[in-house]
């Protein structure tokens, strides 16, 4: 569940690098809202999901890698 995963990302304070490449996401609200507060994480890749180029553009802001 990718809206659970998004609120622990909101308090990780260890994880840097998360694949989630061909996991079939589509809504990333939930990992976007994360993003905004995570200063750890450094990387999040999210190639082969069904994510719009409007949602892409907006966490090309943050960490993420298609």
């Amino acid at each position: 569940d990718v809206s659970a995963l998004g609120k622990a990302l909101e308090t990780n304070t260890t994880l840097k690098e998360l694949y989630l490449r061909y996991n079939q996401i589509s809504d990333v609200s939930a990992l976007g809202k994360a993003l905004e507060t995570n200063t750890t994480l450094k990387e999040l890749w999210l190639g082969g999901n069904q994510i719009s180029d409007e949602d892409k553009k907006k966490l090309k802001a943050h960490t993420v890698i298609f």
